[in-house]
């Protein structure tokens, strides 16, 4: 037991060492932006971006040490009673040029009642 417990801490040391997890934490994030920006289709076309976001953020709540990018997620409350949520949002994918974003199409995921309507989505705004 005592053999396999210092096994298992020299082989974390050996990982923070090799900055392993900011190396594959950098490596995805720009293989993503790659995608999103038309420099190389490692993926696709049609791939659910944002299944993929939601996943990573999950999983990386914090950065490595040693990363070189950052992702972040926040949203955005502006309160008016005049536009629908979904009013703006057509009006925006429909005049994304103005506002210096682009439309990524994708295809949707299956959905039910128990499905994160984010993944039901099959438009993602973007702004790089």
């Amino acid at each position: 037991m005592q053999v396999t417990s210092e096994f298992i801490e020299d082989m974390d040391k050996i990982r923070v060492n090799m900055h392993m997890h900011s190396f594959t934490y950098d490596y995805h994030l720009r293989t993503i932006h790659s995608y999103v920006s038309g420099q190389q289709l490692l993926f696709k076309h049609g791939y659910h971006l944002t299944s993929f976001l939601d996943d990573f953020v999950k999983y990386y709540q914090k950065s490595p040490n040693y990363a070189r990018n950052l992702i972040h997620a926040g949203s955005v409350v502006i309160p008016s009673l005049n536009v629908a949520p979904n009013q703006l949002y057509n009006y925006i994918i429909g005049h994304n040029k103005l506002y210096g974003m682009k439309v990524i199409r994708m295809v949707p995921v299956v959905c039910d009642d128990s499905t994160d309507l984010s993944l039901c989505c099959s438009i993602m705004l973007l702004e790089l």
